[in-house]
């Protein structure tokens, strides 16, 4: 007898039952077991063609993996869930920056240098979405603005600490023209998300504990 392969809706369940032992997993503290559940709902929601679930599973690895302290991992597949969204609608664009916006708050506190990445692989995304799909429709036009906002206030925020910390020589004009540029697309990101995140204040704490100038 020959075994049919499993429906859609069949591997979407599959994977919908995966994420719940993950979450599981991952409150018991067993963040190994809990990505490798992850990684097997992923698999099952992408050969379901289930998107948004595919979404979540994404986004929630790059949960697992900052907390293994896997930064670069971690970076890597917040990316990937943004370039995801790109291709879904805007309030999944929304929903997975605000993700991106609140692991670059903790980075930005625990593993400044880390924000260079974060600020290179976003760009990555952004720029390879645009290159398959052209054009974004209108709804998307305001999310990915922020996006590629954020993706060079992050990279700037990296090399600043860079700057700092002495591990990357930059003159003073040049410290300054990054500070002004970061400050201005935050107050670009503020604009755009009416003051969602309260990216200029909070830009502006970062670099005055750095010793940096905060005034705009």
């Amino acid at each position: 007898m020959t075994l049919l392969p499993d429906t859609p809706t069949e591997l979407a369940a599959q994977a919908r039952s995966l994420g719940q032992q993950s979450r599981a997993a991952e409150d018991r503290g067993d963040l190994a077991a809990a990505l490798a559940l992850n990684e097997a709902a992923a698999a099952r929601f992408l050969q379901a063609g289930d998107a948004p679930g595919l979404l979540v599973a994404y986004r929630s690895q790059a949960l697992i993996l900052l907390r293994l302290a896997r930064l670069d991992e971690a970076c890597s597949q917040l990316a990937r869930a943004l370039a995801l969204a790109l291709q879904m609608d805007a309030e999944f664009v929304w929903d997975t920056v605000g993700q991106v916006v609140g692991v670059a708050g903790f980075l930005a506190q625990e593993q400044a240098a880390q924000l260079l990445t974060l600020g290179a692989v976003l760009r990555s995304a952004l720029q390879h979405v645009q290159t398959v799909r052209g054009d974004y429709p209108l709804d998307l036009r305001g999310p990915v603005e922020v996006a590629t906002a954020l993706s060079n206030i992050y990279a700037a925020m990296g090399l600043l600490d860079a700057s700092v910390q002495g591990r990357e020589s930059l003159s003073q004009q040049e410290v300054e023209r990054v500070r002004v540029d970061a400050l201005t697309q935050a107050w670009a990101v503020d604009a755009l998300s009416r003051q969602t995140w309260g990216l200029v204040p909070w830009l502006k704490a970062w670099l005055a504990a750095r010793g940096l100038r905060a005034e705009d």
